[in-house]
């Protein structure tokens, strides 16, 4: 029998009329986009409100205005910190201003999850400094506001979403052994950058994990054993054969969608993945292509193995 998909934590207790900061009333939704930050890290205004303040009043302009506020309310109240990307302060350039948790907001988000403060990273870090790992993580969430807006748009829930921090702990974290050419056994983890179960009204799932590549992973190493492309193909094809993924997903097929740079990076990692394995499980897009119209239902997929554009699901 197949296991159930992992389902998201929730909080313990539901925020009540009398749950007030700094003269903030809050509400169940503030406690879920503190979660989304805890897993996440770091949002913007814009994915903030695609995510959690979708209502139609005032239309999109109305919508982004309504969080901004929220937001310098609960900065005001250090619930969350608002970050200046370096990339920002040394170019002048237009990057958006970045939101991350404040003591204060992990203090209450702890509580109400039933955790300890300790298991939440809260604290500035040097990475902050770091455009590129910024980027990959707003990558990575702009990727799930696509997917869950196309999914939405084709009456389909969008049951999980993990985040890659979430695929690291234990409760998440599969390991597999590959072999290289001399025999020996390497321990793999499995750790996408993000995993998406969708269902729909009759309860079928398709499962997915999400690789975002920004052209910082070397394609075909030359040690056999050096983290890389290939090695994270042949880890994942260890782990479709393995029975962890079994126990965990039963006979669903999960698929490794790449979401890339160019067409140039997409057909070299399309080709390394080929020279692994003759799966088709593995599809390829890239960032310009993907957005809440093509996501699922636009020709803009290749796969490994395979000839043409496809669409991730049938019409």
């Amino acid at each position: 029998m197949e296991p159930p998909p992992p389902k998201p934590r929730q909080p313990t207790t539901k925020p009540s009329p009398g749950d007030e900061v700094a003269n903030i009333r809050l509400t169940w939704r503030d406690y879920a986009f503190w979660q989304e930050l805890m897993t996440c890290r770091y949002m913007t205004a814009p994915q903030i409100q695609a995510l959690f303040w979708k209502e139609n009043r005032g239309g999109t302009h109305g919508q982004i205005v309504a969080t901004r506020r929220r937001l310098k309310l609960m900065h005001d109240a250090r619930l969350i910190r608002r970050i200046t990307p370096l990339v920002q302060q040394h170019t002048g350039g237009t990057s958006p201003l970045l939101y991350a948790l404040d003591k204060a907001g992990a203090q209450m988000l702890a509580e109400h999850l039933g955790i300890e403060l300790a298991s939440i990273d809260y604290k500035p870090h040097e990475r902050e400094a770091n455009w590129p790992f910024l980027q990959h993580l707003l990558d990575t969430t702009d990727i799930r506001i696509a997917l869950t807006q196309a999914a939405e748009a084709r009456g389909l829930q969008v049951e999980s979403w993990y985040n890659e921090l979430e695929l690291r702990s234990d409760d998440l974290c599969d390991v597999v052994y590959i072999t290289d050419p001399d025999g020996t056994n390497h321990k793999a983890a499995v750790v996408p950058d993000a995993f998406l179960c969708l269902r729909n009204p009759d309860g079928k799932r398709a499962y997915f994990m999400v690789e975002v590549d920004r052209r910082t992973v070397t394609v075909e190493p030359n040690n056999w054993a050096q983290r890389g492309w290939m090695r994270k193909i042949r880890t994942y094809i260890a782990y479709f054969e393995a029975l962890a993924y079994q126990q965990r997903y039963g006979d669903v097929v999960a698929h490794v969608l790449t979401i890339t740079t160019g067409d140039v990076r997409l057909t070299h990692l399309k080709q390394a993945t080929e020279k692994v394995t003759p799966s088709k499980r593995f599809w390829f897009t890239t960032f310009d292509q993907l957005t809440a119209d093509t996501a699922l239902s636009g020709t803009i997929w290749q796969r490994a193995n395979g000839e043409g554009l496809h669409a991730l699901l049938a019409s």
